[in-house]
């Protein structure tokens, strides 16, 4: 039997409504899903802060240079990746610098960093957190300090009279702050340089979470996930009297400026903030700004050295 007009207006507007109603609960199981999806990828914090890779991205070999390929123990049952790359001349090293890379892929695509060291006669050591490269278990807070305290250990055992300077990058300056703070005690160490870097494993990851809509939702959940415990925080200050130096630029879309100006405020003397103008993430030691910088931290570092004896 045929519908009335009227009849197949009322079955439009029920088709309708139940069509509106199975979209709404659609999306609504659509975001639970996604979230909850979110939540558990997040769990461990692994998601958010660290992408290790395991490939080998550039051989040191293929641009001659052919560093000591080392491993340290940095806990029970875990061993870590280094190389020690040795300065050209055949004189005295003048320095050791312990390279804290960042959260990305592994040592192979950050040791060109800092070879230009090698030039003005200091030596240098990048080591691979736990899960990255050919270093043995998983990445986190907790081992990320304990592999950044092995390798101090490591440099100092073999160069117990030579100064040591830090340099961390991202996350690395993150974790090499904190590093700092526990380990500052037991070495001597010279001078900190952290580029591009922040206070908070919190605050960052709510900054990630903030970049996209699917995420933004999130941001809540990373007083649930995350913890600081190993972050430099507000501890920052008990790097004092140890000279650090923040490095940070003005166009940085992965951590805000206000990250490193964060560092700064709340370090205690001696410490600088060096602005790279137009800077992206990372880049002070690169493109555009790479000779000024470099410069800068050879003058810095020839200071701090001729200050300590």
């Amino acid at each position: 039997m045929d519908r009335t007009f009227s009849e197949d207006i009322d079955f439009k507007i029920n088709h309708n409504q139940v069509w509106d109603e199975f979209k709404k609960r659609f999306m609504r199981g659509f975001f639970a899903v996604s979230i909850l999806l979110t939540l558990f990828g997040c769990m461990g914090c692994s998601s958010l802060l660290y992408y290790p890779q395991r490939v080998l991205y550039q051989d040191p070999a293929s641009l001659g240079f052919h560093p000591d390929d080392i491993y340290i123990e940095s806990s029970k049952d875990v061993t870590i990746n280094a190389w020690f790359f040795k300065h050209k001349a055949n004189t005295s090293t003048k320095g050791i610098f312990v390279f804290f890379h960042g959260n990305g892929e592994n040592l192979s695509s950050h040791y060109m960093t800092l070879l230009w060291l090698l030039d003005f006669d200091y030596d240098y050591l990048i080591f691979d957190y736990q899960g990255y490269g050919k270093s043995q278990g998983e990445p986190s807070p907790k081992g990320t300090l304990e592999d950044g305290i092995a390798a101090l250990r490591w440099v100092h055992m073999n160069f117990p009279k030579k100064p040591i300077f830090i340099f961390g990058q991202s996350l690395g300056g993150a974790v090499a702050m904190k590093t700092v703070i526990e380990f500052k005690n037991e070495i001597p160490i010279s001078g900190v340089f952290v580029d591009s870097t922040f206070l908070s494993y919190k605050s960052e990851a709510r900054d990630v979470l903030a970049k996209t809509w699917f995420t933004w939702i999130l941001q809540p959940f990373t007083n649930l996930l995350l913890s600081d415990k190993y972050a430099p925080g507000n501890e920052v200050e008990k790097i004092s009297p140890i000279p650090l130096i923040v490095i940070h630029g003005d166009n940085d879309q992965t951590v805000a400026i206000e990250q490193g100006r964060a560092v700064f405020e709340k370090a205690k003397e001696p410490k600088e903030f060096w602005l790279a103008k137009g800077g992206k993430h990372t880049d002070a030691l690169w493109r555009n700004h790479q000779t000024e910088f470099r410069q800068k931290i050879l003058d810095k570092v020839n200071q701090l050295t001729v200050a300590s004896h």
